[in-house]
């Protein structure tokens, strides 16, 4: 009996884990700043590249944009976006989404 409940307990916390897979499809540095967000910060757009699994259909889209993402352009199957954390952490419980990095901006050599 002790067992039993012991399998059932562990199960269930496994469970949870299970929950937050999706956050590992956010790049480290993205993923502590959704983390550690406040109301300041989640006022804050931030630009980002995704990659889908396959090129994006027009249902796809629709999903991406309701999550408050704002698709800027499109190159097969990665597409840059802008948004607040939140809206790129509902982005990235989305099953077709593979991967969202942060745009870093770069300096032209003169």
């Amino acid at each position: 009996m002790f067992r039993l409940l012991f399998m059932l307990v562990i199960l269930i916390s496994g469970c949870g884990t299970m929950n937050n897979d999706y956050q590992y499809k956010i790049d480290p540095i993205l993923r502590a700043e959704i983390n550690n967000s406040d109301e300041i910060s989640d006022s804050v757009e931030y630009n980002f590249l995704a990659k889908v699994k396959e090129q994006i259909t027009d249902l796809e889209r629709k999903k991406i944009e309701e999550t408050g993402i704002k698709i800027e352009s499109v190159i097969k199957n990665i597409f840059t976006g802008k948004g607040r954390l939140k809206s790129i952490n509902e982005l990235a419980k989305l099953d077709f989404i593979i991967a969202i990095e942060k745009s870093n901006e770069n300096e032209l050599f003169e």
